[in-house]
């Protein structure tokens, strides 16, 4: 699979991926999903609208069951929220009329019914996909089917991915406003990565990184990040068991996330714990040797990725990491 790095200004979202509870992020992304692809016009509830990409225009009715809000107020007063956080851009015209322009959000160019097209064609760049494409023809399925939906402007039935600025979830956290279950959901999902340097347990899976100096994250770090307290946190991993894995790590260093919904090869398996175990024990053992006393910290978590950020700025090879030989650093 392609790397997804944390200095990446983008993150691949597929359109399926909805969670249930509430927050801004959740209404944000439902007209993100909804939003056309490209400009032309289109045919909603009956009226033909012109949109451009990364706008929807309609009715506020309308709006209201995209967003699945009991009244017209309340969907107004949603899209007035997402106005004042700079999320998206609000024109109000005469009958009701309506024109939304989705900021943060770079709409995919091809719109598909499978979520397959993002398995094969994410990794667009590599010679073997390149040479895939080139030898494809008009009597190609994937292509027919390509032209065939690549005509529509609205994207209805969630197919398909949108590229995502990787730091939106941080608009709620400069503005001290709590989180909401879905809210939290994107701020996991949009920091995760996948061989990064800087989160050595992304070498087998992909894992979430808010901080290159913090790849061990503590339930009470998302608690103060998300405004919530500890148990909330962990009854959220709970709920969330099917998309997220919390796995603890030893003593009082904290514990990893891994990302168990992101479209990978399903060859990849999830680290155990064990594994992680490993992974922890011989970077430590990487700084006992190289930090003076005076510069060890007393809390065991600001230790530990003290010795990841450290260690992490050199090249190790992978057979290395998890050989039993030593590894010194050059």
């Amino acid at each position: 699979m392609l790397q997804v790095l944390f200095n990446y200004p983008y993150v691949i979202l597929p359109r399926c991926i909805m969670p249930n509870g509430t927050g801004v992020l959740k209404d944000f992304f439902a007209l993100a999903y909804a939003c056309a692809y490209k400009s032309g016009v289109t045919k909603y509830n009956g009226y033909h609208n012109k949109v451009k990409a990364n706008q929807w225009a309609g009715g506020l009715d309308g709006v209201r069951r995209l967003l699945k809000k009991r009244t017209k107020d309340d969907a107004f007063y949603t899209l007035t929220e997402l106005t004042l956080l700079g999320l998206i851009t609000l024109e109000l015209y005469e009958y009701g009329y309506i024109i939304i322009t989705i900021h943060h959000v770079i709409p995919s160019g091809i719109c598909t019914e499978e979520i397959d097209f993002y398995h094969e064609y994410l990794d667009i760049l590599s010679d073997e996909n390149k040479a895939k494409i080139l030898e494809n023809t008009d009597d190609d399925p994937t292509i027919l089917h390509i032209k065939k939906h690549s005509k529509k402007c609205y994207v209805n039935n969630y197919s398909g991915f949108i590229r995502v600025e990787r730091n939106i979830s941080n608009i709620l956290f400069d503005n001290n406003r709590s989180f909401g279950d879905a809210d939290a959901f994107f701020d996991l999902y949009l920091h995760t990565v996948y061989h990064e340097q800087y989160q050595p347990f992304s070498e087998n899976y992909p894992a979430i990184l808010f901080e290159k100096n913090m790849p061990i994250l503590t339930l009470e770090v998302l608690a103060k990040r998300w405004l919530w307290d500890k148990q909330r946190v962990y009854r959220f991993f709970k709920r969330y068991s099917k998309y997220f894995k919390l796995v603890k790590l030893q003593s009082s260093y904290g514990c990893v996330i891994f990302n168990i919904a992101y479209p990978i090869d399903e060859t990849v398996v999830v680290p155990t714990q064990e594994e992680c175990f490993d992974i922890v024990n011989r970077f430590k053992n990487y700084g006992d040797g190289f930090f003076y006393l005076d510069e060890i910290p007393a809390n065991q978590n600001n230790y530990i990725n003290l010795c990841f950020y450290t260690f992490a700025n050199y090249v190790y090879e992978k057979d290395l990491l998890y050989s039993d030989e030593e590894v010194i650093p050059m």
